[in-house]
């Protein structure tokens, strides 16, 4: 019995079963993954675009506080130039004059 090995009806089906399964594993796992990074890149996106917006309206809306009344946060408005337009309060204590290292968001 053991001699036959691989060549039976039993193995060969196990073996095809098992290769079905890994391969629809696979693709089941891959397809979650996008799904998944997609719906957080673009739930990500849209509550920056959305920080963005308060921040705008804060530090330029009519009757604003501005940013300098933020408690706890570092934010900073860099103009296109790269210079520090306008800073909260902890970002001034922090930084100075420094913007920060950025990985930007420009408003569209």
């Amino acid at each position: 019995m053991a001699s036959r090995g691989w060549r039976s009806v039993r193995a060969r089906t196990t073996l095809g079963a098992t290769a079905v399964v890994a391969v629809a594993l696979l693709v089941g796992a891959l397809s979650f993954y996008g799904v998944l990074s997609a719906s957080m890149h673009s739930s990500t996106e849209r509550a920056a675009e959305q920080r963005l917006e308060e921040l705008a309206e804060r530090a330029g809306g009519p009757g604003g506080k501005g940013i300098d009344a933020l408690d706890d946060e570092i934010i900073q408005i860099i103009g296109p130039d790269g210079a520090v337009r306008a800073a909260s309060e902890d970002a001034r204590d922090a930084l100075g004059s420094t913007p920060l290292p950025s990985t930007t968001i420009r408003r569209r």
